[in-house]
């Protein structure tokens, strides 16, 4: 088994049903493939972990990969995992810019929410080593 983290961000921004009708078809097509994980989107921008077995994660990434709706995707981390993060979820889902949380405990200075206005696409705010800090924090909140 694998995880995966990747930021992304759209070529155009999402309203909230929008962004509601491509997590059901996630949620949908991720049960199928025994495919758990969780989605933030924040201003046009996606942070998304998927784990899963390693066949069933590397395809969904190449189609992700060629979705037009992409654009920058950068892979945080590909990594083996004996257990999973967010079991039982098909995909778990925040809406960054409807959100009152503080993270700044675990994440950098900058990382808080809503973002500050110096902040960019959660691609630039997001390393590797904040990328797994926010999977285990997500994780711990179930959402």
């Amino acid at each position: 088994m694998i995880q995966l983290a990747y930021t992304s961000i759209s070529n155009r921004a999402f309203s909230r049903a929008q962004l509601l009708t491509l997590l059901q078809q996630a949620r949908l097509s991720n049960e199928l493939l025994n495919i758990t994980g969780i989605l933030l989107y924040k201003d046009s921008s996606f942070f998304q972990v998927i784990e899963g077995d390693k066949l069933a994660v590397t395809k969904l990434m190449i189609a992700i990969s060629q979705d037009k709706r992409h654009q920058q995707i950068d892979i945080l981390f590909n990594r083996k995992t004996d257990k999973r993060d967010f079991d039982g979820w098909s995909m778990g889902y925040v809406n960054i810019d409807d959100q009152t949380h503080d993270l700044s405990d675990c994440c950098r200075e900058e990382f808080e929410f809503p973002f500050q206005e110096k902040a960019g696409s959660l691609s630039q705010l997001v390393d590797v080593s904040t990328a797994k800090i926010l999977v285990r924090r997500f994780a711990n909140l179930g959402a």
